[in-house]
């Protein structure tokens, strides 16, 4: 049986692009379009091509199912390219699903009916995908898919509401919001469970909660003018004085306020590149290392 100790996103970059074809062709004329569509939006592969070459600001939810199996490998506990194809295909399905409520939720794209239908559809083979890739232990890993999707959903909607609210955050409901991330977890998680390491669960969601919280503060400072425009009051617009004054928030973003988030974010995403290190997952530091130049250069 083959092993994903050194496999990276190229090699299993047509295989995942193999099983979305074969999701698309079981849809019916009303779903496949849109499918198709989402598949093309979200950079994921419509046919079997190499992987493109994100850069450091796209969450790595793709490759950490990816960076925990080589964990698992050099520890002694090789997981079966299956498994690690399964866990890549639930990755891009839930992530798939989620892309597809966030924008009907947030921006109201697309039609509301397929929409539902589609997320639906995605979440069942995400499901699926989770199940083939926990193998055996799948049945004792259910309570943390229901967790993690739970928390998701609860996070959805608060900041759907605390968004339209001028003045509603406060710093519980922005940490609860970064729920909407825990999904993230489940793909790896599962070969965790597969290889009975349930104990660097909980370590693995720390780091990549950490990781989704500094994606979400840069892009919402850099997304700004935008969410203020569609009647948006973020965490961060809210930070700098958007539910007072509409025009604040810009100014103290070219005043030099996204630098100075810049300069702390960064801080983090070096701290979060030496723990990752020592958790023996040198991917997400290298990760880490390049979100921080990443920022710095956009800016």
């Amino acid at each position: 049986m083959s092993r994903a100790s050194d496999h990276d996103l190229n090699e299993l970059w047509p295989d995942l692009g193999r099983d979305l074809a074969t999701l698309a062709a079981g849809l019916g004329p009303a779903l496949q379009p849109c499918f198709v569509a989402k598949i093309a939006a979200c950079g994921l592969p419509v046919e079997a091509l190499p992987a493109p070459k994100w850069d450091g600001l796209v969450l790595p939810a793709l490759q950490v199912p990816l960076w925990v199996a080589r964990r698992l490998g050099r520890a002694g506990m090789p997981v079966p390219t299956e498994a690690v194809r399964s866990a890549v295909l639930a990755a891009a399905t839930g992530y798939l699903a989620v892309r597809v409520q966030d924008d009907r939720l947030d921006e109201g794209k697309g039609d509301e009916a397929p929409a539902h239908m589609l997320a639906s559809v995605l979440l069942l083979r995400h499901s699926h995908a989770l199940a083939q890739a926990a193998g055996a232990a799948h049945m004792d890993a259910n309570g943390l898919v229901q967790s993690a999707w739970s928390r998701y959903a609860e996070a959805m909607l608060l900041e759907h509401r605390l968004d339209r609210s001028p003045g509603g955050w406060c710093a519980k409901s922005w940490r609860q919001s970064l729920d909407r991330y825990a999904p993230m977890t489940l793909p790896p998680a599962m070969l965790l469970a597969r290889t009975a390491q349930w104990a660097d669960i909980d370590r693995l969601d720390t780091l990549l909660m950490e990781l989704a919280e500094i994606h979400q503060l840069f892009e919402d400072a850099w997304d700004i003018a935008g969410d203020i425009a569609a009647g948006r009051i973020t965490w961060q617009a809210q930070q700098w004085g958007a539910h007072t004054d509409p025009g604040a928030a810009t100014w103290h973003r070219i005043g030099g306020g996204l630098g100075e988030l810049v300069h702390d974010l960064s801080a983090r995403a070096h701290r979060l590149a030496a723990v990752a290190l020592a958790f023996e997952m040198p991917g997400l530091a290298e990760h880490a290392m390049s979100r921080a130049k990443a920022m710095h250069a956009r800016v």
